[in-house]
């Protein structure tokens, strides 16, 4: 099966009925659970709003392609398979490691950014997760009946859905302490928070709580990137 067009009406910012064609591939490559889709999505909706010199590669229908690895042990197998296509890329990973030791996926980050028509950089933070402000985290649970005394922002290299699952099973006054639960326990609470993480708290993003949390620019300079390729 092949998509061709895709209409939308009444669809989030598509009022009247858009029509988008695709006579290429927009593509979001990423390890499965990483929860690349609802992050970016999420993100690029709010930055719009706010922001509207940042490109929309999901929206604007060019004939082009885009893609965009994050992270994954397959980087490397993405990488030697998509140079032959000569098309623009931009690849996420994430640092993963604190400095000074160089990001996790640095090598794959060289081999890309010597293509001309290619764009690779690692996050600042450990992972995406790492760019969610407190309130959003917050929010997101409070969705869902459940109220998290997060007091303060994640540091840069915190493991977020690990604190929050450990944070929400402390909230919940029941069973075992957090150290002593089975490993796949604690690791299927991780996921939970993970799935809740990527899917809801980005929902409750905006660019005050982005800049609070990132006042670098890291994440705008995500789309800048994309913006440039696409220029």
């Amino acid at each position: 099966m092949k998509l061709k067009r895709l209409r939308l009406r009444n669809f989030r910012c598509y009022q009247s009925e858009t029509s988008i064609d695709f006579d290429d591939i927009t593509a979001l490559i990423g390890r499965n659970d990483s929860g690349k889709s609802t992050v970016m999505e999420a993100l690029d909706l709010f930055l719009n709003d706010n922001n509207p010199d940042s490109d929309d590669a999901s929206r604007g229908g060019e004939r082009r392609n885009h893609f965009f690895p994050m992270s994954g042990s397959n980087l490397a197998c993405w990488s030697s398979r998509l140079e032959p296509l000569n098309h623009r890329e931009f690849h996420l990973c994430d640092r993963d490691v604190a400095p000074t030791t160089p990001p996790k996926y640095q090598a794959h980050i060289d081999a890309v950014n010597a293509r001309p028509t290619c764009r690779a950089r690692s996050t600042l933070k450990k992972e995406m997760e790492n760019y969610l402000h407190r309130d959003s985290i917050i929010a997101a649970y409070q969705q869902n009946g459940i109220n998290v005394p997060i007091a303060g922002n994640f540091g840069p290299f915190d493991d977020v859905a690990q604190q929050v699952a450990r944070l929400v099973h402390e909230a919940s006054g029941g069973g075992l302490p957090w150290g002593q639960l089975p490993d796949d326990k604690r690791e299927e609470k991780e996921r939970r928070a993970k799935h809740i993480l990527c899917s809801i708290a980005t929902r409750h993003m905006n660019t005050a709580l982005l800049n609070q949390i990132d006042p670098e620019g890291d994440l705008l300079q995500w789309f800048n990137d994309i913006s440039d390729l696409l220029a």
